[in-house]
């Protein structure tokens, strides 16, 4: 048995960690997420273990920002009436299923959560010495992009900034090397936003949802030939670092979403 304190926390005002149990028709899913899951395997392992792993939300994103594929796991198996897991509250009058999920500590801005949502999903292997561009075979590669586009450098503890260019360039090379119809070239659908409505807790939702909305304005002004292809220019500066500053100024002023490549 661990040990446990007595001890009170030393300031009053500190953030605290808390599990509160939610309405499963009220969990908000991230909707960037770029985790790829295996919903059968985890559906089988919620059967057999209970559902013992919180996911975790943050009322900055006013999204889960851990968690999504255990509460998509939920809401599959609730949609296909089988019976409540252990660890998972039924409400006696309506038969709703009731989750938990940590509140308590939140990011300082949206693409705070979503780096701390990519390395929530790294850390636990990247000392393993899986090569970063086998690690990041975990995530889809579209929605994981343009978070890493939004991203300042040193913002992720997983990767480094030259494994980020590496992928990157990999990326875009293997972009513009396959076929317009492959599914290379095609937007993953873990990167579509999904219909969702937030727990009820947080108070601090309409100035992240606004922020949030803005952003998808910004992804719908990208250049979008057809509906489920992703197009994009290459344009090399050579060693004009000055060059690449206006240029990308120049684009994103005319709303084109773009991020520095460095090779």
């Amino acid at each position: 048995m661990p040990r446990t304190s007595n001890s009170s926390p030393t300031s009053s005002s500190a953030p605290q960690l808390s599990i509160r149990y939610v309405p499963l028709s009220a969990a908000s899913l991230w909707d960037r997420n770029p985790k790829r899951h295996d919903l059968q395997s985890i559906i089988a392992s919620i059967r057999r273990h209970g559902f013992r792993d919180a996911p975790i939300y943050d009322s900055t994103l006013a999204a889960i920002i851990a968690g999504n594929g255990r509460t998509e796991a939920l809401l599959t198996m609730y949609a296909n009436n089988e019976s409540a897991p252990l660890g998972i509250h039924v409400d006696p009058d309506s038969g709703e299923w009731h989750m938990p999920i940590q509140f308590g500590l939140d990011a300082a801005s949206i693409s705070q959560a979503e780096a701390f949502g990519v390395d929530h999903n790294l850390l636990t292997v990247s000392g393993s010495g899986i090569p970063a561009d086998i690690l990041l075979g975990i995530f889809d590669s579209a929605p994981l992009l343009d978070i890493l586009g939004d991203l300042s450098p040193g913002a992720l503890f997983s990767l480094s900034g030259a494994e980020i260019d590496t992928y990157v360039s990999q990326q875009a090379d293997d972009i513009l090397a396959a076929p317009a119809d492959s599914p290379t070239n095609r937007t993953s659908d873990a990167g579509a936003p999904r219909d969702s409505r937030e727990p009820s807790e947080p108070d601090n939702r309409s100035s992240a949802s606004s922020t949030r909305t803005s952003s998808r304005e910004r992804d719908d002004a990208s250049p979008q030939l057809s509906r489920g292809l992703l197009y994009s220019v290459i344009v090399e500066c050579g060693t004009d670092e000055e060059l690449q500053t206006l240029l990308l100024e120049r684009f994103r002023e005319e709303g084109l979403r773009c991020k520095p490549l460095i090779s």
